[in-house]
């Protein structure tokens, strides 16, 4: 019976949640039990899954999925166009899928893993929950005048454990993926502060930031693997620029 429930619920819990992201512009006042009632199905099942084997850590998973379905939320709130908002709703429920999936099979070590690979979704998923959930905060600071100390306290806690799930889902020790997470970590809020001061749109902020990760994530994990030599070095760093020159050569009508 458990075993059932650990496998359908990474199908039930996505469609959940796109009902939810739906609803809420129903019940804008009770934004908090939709909100919490997303995260008690994605706790549910992750407690099964521990009671399956409680040898193996599933925290820092369960943390890195909690910030995903924030990141949903947030800049759910920010949309306008119904046609974006129902898009965004299911293509990011869909990725939330494909990340428990790729939990499920790496938690079982099943054949699947090398298709539904939970380095690599890890790896490149933080990108979009990195821009969707800057682009978010930068709106809430600029509209809401949310304070933008608080702000980048908390995304450098979500870098931290963005940056810390994807080292231990890459094989990592703990020590050495902590040590490289909060060094990282210290560099991104640094390249965050600076650009949340400039006027620019809060959509600049978001992809300089998602860029800012691509680039220092990627050669950290090549390092590691010890395949990181200049060509890969010059293709990261070539493709980091000239995304960057991109994102602020748009900066007039972005």
């Amino acid at each position: 019976m458990i075993f059932l429930l650990v496998r359908v619920l990474p199908y039930i819990i996505p469609l959940v949640y796109l009902v939810l992201l739906r609803v809420i512009f129903y019940f804008p006042n009770h934004w908090l039990w939709i909100v919490l009632a997303s995260i008690v199905l994605l706790l549910l099942w992750f407690a099964l899954l521990k009671s399956r084997d409680a040898s193996k850590s599933l925290l820092p998973s369960f943390v890195y999925a909690l910030i995903f379905l924030i990141a949903g939320f947030s800049y759910l709130m920010i949309l306008e166009n119904n046609w974006i908002i129902n898009g965004f709703s299911i293509g990011w429920s869909f990725v939330l899928w494909l990340y428990l999936e790729a939990v499920f099979h790496d938690f079982y070590k099943t054949g699947k893993t090398y298709i539904l690979n939970l380095q690599n979704i890890s790896l490149y998923s933080n990108i979009l929950v990195i821009f969707f959930l800057s682009a978010s905060l930068s709106n809430f600071s600029i509209f809401l005048n949310w304070p933008k100390a608080w702000i980048l306290v908390f995304l450098l806690f979500v870098y931290f454990v963005l940056l810390y799930s994807v080292f231990l889902f890459q094989g990592w020790e703990i020590k050495k993926a902590q040590v490289f997470s909060f060094i990282l970590s210290l560099v991104m809020i640094e390249f965050s502060a600076v650009i949340m001061f400039l006027p620019a749109s809060f959509y600049i902020t978001a992809s300089l930031s998602a860029g800012l990760y691509y680039f220092l994530s990627g050669i950290s994990v090549l390092w590691m693997r010890q395949s990181l030599d200049k060509i890969a070095f010059a293709k990261y760093l070539g493709f980091s620029l000239f995304f960057a020159a991109i994102v602020m050569g748009s900066a007039n009508w972005l």
